[in-house]
């Protein structure tokens, strides 16, 4: 990620190309767009590369996982392999879903605040360091997955950097904001979402009406930019946990994510999505 004029602001490109996606695949109107993330930095990738049967014709909009800061503060590798990596996601998923979108997220650690906002200080060398990355591998847009612990206390930080990359990046490029929604005041969204073509919300698991509460906090936030998460890990997620994810965002015409599709054994959960998905 990512969830009006004719002069295309980044909100109606984003909304223009989901209608899009949907007129070329040939799926039904209703269909609620799936992003997923995919980690190229443990065994999983390597799991999931020697598999010929991804699921990645339910992907909307792939993430792949991770990029991150350097010393400069600009947009690099995560890891030493990354090149070859990224070739081969890209030709594995781009083969299915020629229609598809790949982006890159920079990743969160405890050390990359200091970095996060050296790059605040040369805001558009920042920007010119992501088109740099995204038009090299030939992606289709960034992601931002900082989760601070001080999101709030960052806000302007966040904010230079997105309204650094919209200026350089223009409306062709997607930029996607992901946060933890319970550590993210509703103010600090209101800054940045008008930069943002989504925001993802780690919203794993379910309670009784936490995503509902999610959207009355964020309620100023448009609907159709919540991307709602799903998480393959550590059991979380249930069909009925799902479907109420994915019901909520098609009557906000939003979008789902799942973190993430490489660790997601018999991809069992990317398959309950699309039964969601699917189901009127």
């Amino acid at each position: 990620m990512i969830v009006c004029s004719i002069f295309v602001r980044p909100k109606m490109l984003f909304v223009i190309w989901s209608m899009i996606l949907i007129l070329i695949s040939g799926q039904p109107a209703s269909r609620v767009p799936v992003h997923a993330y995919l980690g190229i930095f443990d065994e999983h990738y390597y799991e999931m590369i020697t598999n010929k049967n991804v699921p990645f014709e339910n992907v909307d909009i792939l993430i792949v996982a991770f990029g991150t800061l350097n010393k400069y503060g600009h947009l690099t590798n995560l890891t030493e392999n990354f090149e070859y990596q990224i070739k081969n996601i890209s030709k594995m998923y781009r083969k299915v879903r020629p229609d598809g979108k790949i982006l890159i997220a920079s990743n969160y650690d405890r050390n990359l605040d200091e970095k996060y906002i050296l790059a605040a200080s040369k805001p558009l060398e920042f920007a010119q360091s992501v088109k740099n990355f995204i038009d090299k591998y030939d992606l289709d847009g960034y992601d931002m997955d900082w989760e601070t612990g001080s999101v709030d206390y960052y806000a302007n930080v966040t904010t230079i950097l997105f309204a650094a990359c919209r200026k350089v990046l223009g409306d062709g490029y997607i930029l996607g904001y992901t946060i933890i929604p319970n550590l993210t005041g509703a103010d600090t969204i209101l800054q940045v979402e008008p930069y943002l073509d989504y925001i993802n919300f780690m919203c794993y698991g379910d309670g009784p009406n936490w995503i509902e509460g999610l959207f009355e906090k964020f309620s100023k936030c448009p609907r159709n930019k919540i991307v709602l998460g799903i998480a393959s890990e550590n059991n979380v997620e249930t069909q009925q946990t799902i479907n109420h994810k994915v019901d909520l965002a098609r009557k906000g015409s939003g979008a789902v994510f799942e973190w993430r599709i490489d660790n997601d054994p018999n991809f069992s959960t990317i398959k309950m999505i699309e039964i969601a998905v699917n189901s009127k």
